[in-house]
């Protein structure tokens, strides 16, 4: 189902405080990455993810499969900081049926990989004994 075109414009503005670094991510596992931020009162998180689906194509006559990247973006209000677990999903935006919006979530995922990647160096600069 094709998203809004305010939702578009959100994930454009996502994608732009992500490029500035006025919004930064956090690697959760290799292929998820959260944006802890507020609503209000409340906090939320924005959970970014890249998942791997397998389809069936002809090449060269012969059916092969191949991995097919999808993204999944959602948001979470979390009203109780002291209770973790009291998560609620609001907001669930996918690729996987939407390729225009696929190819938007892919660009921040991109973004974000590239940030998390500059981030991971400089720490294991850090570490490296001074001369």
């Amino acid at each position: 189902m094709p998203q809004s075109p305010e939702m578009i414009e959100w994930l454009n503005q996502v994608i732009k405080g992500t490029e500035s670094g006025s919004i930064k991510w956090k690697s959760a596992n290799p292929t998820t990455f959260a944006w802890d931020t507020r609503t209000g009162q409340s906090p939320a998180r924005v959970v970014l993810q890249r998942v791997e689906r397998m389809e069936n194509v002809v090449v060269a006559g012969r059916m092969t499969s191949r991995k097919v990247p999808n993204f999944l973006l959602q948001a979470i209000q979390i009203p109780n900081p002291q209770q973790p677990g009291q998560q609620i999903p609001v907001v669930t935006i996918t690729g996987a049926d939407d390729p225009e919006m696929n190819a938007q979530l892919g660009k921040l995922y991109g973004l974000v990989m590239g940030v998390a990647g500059r981030e991971h160096i400089e720490f294991l600069k850090s570490l490296l004994p001074s001369k």
